[in-house]
């Protein structure tokens, strides 16, 4: 558990320590406010105590944000307006691409760090860029073989083809 633990970045380590704290810190409190009402008791207080402990939750969640920004901003990556853990991760992916890569062209490790494509990139670059694909088919022609890779967006319907001749992106398509 520690070695899993210390893979985790520090806002999400955060994140994950405030939501337990909730979680332990309003059984109780539902308890209570169940037990007031049986009893004939005032709520008042416990849906108080509730209201401070979702608040304390949003804080949580607003300095996890804080966190994620700053580090994405120290890696060199563009930070969105609300970022999450999945945005730093795959920042860091990026970052470290890039640090053992220091021949990389500036054009391209601009388009790595934004989390985008372009002709003419290696396949490491593509990966370094977007991440692993869904899906990768292998066609063997006469003139060689090509590969798509393929990227299944969350919705399960559409996705991001990326087609390569040898180690090269030459083209890709998205369906939408």
């Amino acid at each position: 558990m520690s070695s899993l633990w210390s893979t985790v970045s520090r806002p999400t380590r955060w994140l994950v320590v405030g939501l337990l704290a909730a979680v332990l810190a309003l059984s109780p409190v539902v308890t209570n406010i169940a037990r007031a009402e049986s009893d004939g008791a005032s709520p008042v207080v416990y849906i108080a105590l509730a209201g401070a402990l979702a608040g304390l939750i949003w804080w949580l969640s607003q300095m996890g944000e804080d966190m994620i920004s700053a580090e994405m901003a120290e890696l060199g990556c563009p930070v969105p307006e609300n970022p999450t853990p999945w945005d730093l991760d795959h920042c860091k992916r990026r970052a470290a691409y890039l640090q053992a890569h220091p021949e990389t062209d500036p054009r391209v490790a601009e388009l790595i760090l934004h989390g985008r494509v372009a002709v003419g990139m290696s396949k490491a670059e593509v990966e370094a860029a977007v991440g692993k694909p869904t899906t990768i088919n292998r066609t063997a022609t006469a003139y060689g073989v090509r590969e798509q890779w393929v990227y299944r967006h969350a919705d399960g319907i559409r996705a991001d083809y990326l087609y390569f001749a040898g180690d090269v992106l030459e083209a890709w398509q998205t369906s939408d």
